[in-house]
């Protein structure tokens, strides 16, 4: 089973924050009266149903997160006495959250992965970086426990937020971490912890390059780990209006759909806004989104129970219903792209 309890609790914000459910439960203390559990998210095969999951939980509507903690362990406890391989996640929205449940079809073929280039550890010149981003995280968890969630802007690429101590953490990135650019771009592409190629594309956030950067992050998104595939997203959506004409838009619509079909919540919420972004930005991109996921689209809108899976779904299926004129496609771009 894959379970994720500790792990990431995803807010919708696309913020990465670690989320155990003991600090989502501390979080739920500044939320309005009757914040709790709305409801499962289901996504899987025949092995189990939504029914089966609804009643192995056995919370009522409203439950605390209190609740939900003892109710998922007991639902995995279940589900491993089964044999059926599972991956849990938290999603909230509106007036709760909800427990997101996929289970692994083991007769679906999987997604490739990429294949890292040279597997080895990577020796960085310093690891202060790591240690600072280490630092900023845990201000923005503290921050958010005390429901006071710092919000992002970007500018010329790079990240900023609505704290100040957080800006101080970042502004001693900005100074680290362009010089170790390469050193960084070579644990993304050969370190087997996936721990440190998560964390180095986090830190790119502060270097001068975002379009070179999202150019070589394309292969990340078809990374074996979700938390890198997730770390590359986050880095290239709110970069999505800076990419030039001829850049591989292709690749990277296609990189996104496989995501999309990825048995996991933040795989699929994260390339639905990422895919949708596109299309906004970049219209021509609707011809390959209607080619490689108009029919997943029009799935996880009839299945998911979620706003944020259902909306970006539904506007994308407008969208493929009626692409744009076919463009002259630019010149395609080298190895080593001239932006």
């Amino acid at each position: 089973m894959k379970a994720k309890f500790p792990a990431t609790f995803f807010l919708l914000s696309l913020s990465l924050l670690a989320f155990t459910p003991g600090a989502l439960a501390k979080a739920s203390g500044s939320k309005a009266p009757g914040w709790g559990y709305q409801g499962v998210e289901f996504s899987g095969s025949s092995q189990v149903s939504r029914l089966e999951l609804e009643r192995g939980l056995g919370l009522k509507q409203g439950a605390s997160p209190e609740a939900a903690d003892k109710a998922i362990e007991r639902l995995k406890a279940s589900l491993e006495q089964k044999h059926i391989k599972t991956s849990l996640d938290l999603a909230e929205e509106g007036n709760g959250y909800f427990i997101v449940v996929d289970v692994i079809d083991p007769t679906l073929v999987g997604v490739p992965s990429r294949h890292l280039k040279f597997p080895h550890h990577i020796n960085l010149s310093s690891e202060k970086p790591f240690s600072v981003f280490a630092e900023l995280l845990e201000r923005r968890r503290q921050l958010s426990e005390q429901g006071r969630p710092v919000t992002e802007k970007y500018d010329n690429g790079l990240k900023y937020f609505s704290d100040e101590p957080c800006n101080q953490f970042a502004a001693q990135l900005h100074k680290q971490v362009p010089s170790m650019l390469f050193e960084f771009l070579s644990v993304i592409e050969s370190d087997p912890d996936p721990r440190r190629r998560s964390q180095a594309i986090e830190v790119l956030n502060w270097v001068e390059e975002p379009v070179r950067i999202c150019f070589t992050l394309i292969p990340a998104i078809n990374d074996a780990d979700e938390q890198v595939r997730a770390s590359a997203s986050r880095y290239i959506y709110p970069r999505i209006s800076l990419l030039p004409e001829n850049f591989p838009l292709s690749d990277l619509t296609e990189a996104f759909s496989n995501q999309m079909t990825r048995q996991t919540h933040q795989d699929r919420l994260l390339a639905l806004r990422c895919l949708l972004e596109l299309s906004r930005r970049h219209p021509q991109t609707i011809w390959s989104i209607k080619t490689f996921d108009e029919e997943r689209l029009k799935q996880l809108k009839s299945t998911s129970v979620l706003s944020a899976i259902q909306e970006p779904a539904t506007e994308l299926i407008k969208l493929c219903q009626n692409p744009p004129p076919l463009k002259q496609k630019p010149k395609p771009i080298s190895d080593e792209p001239n932006f």
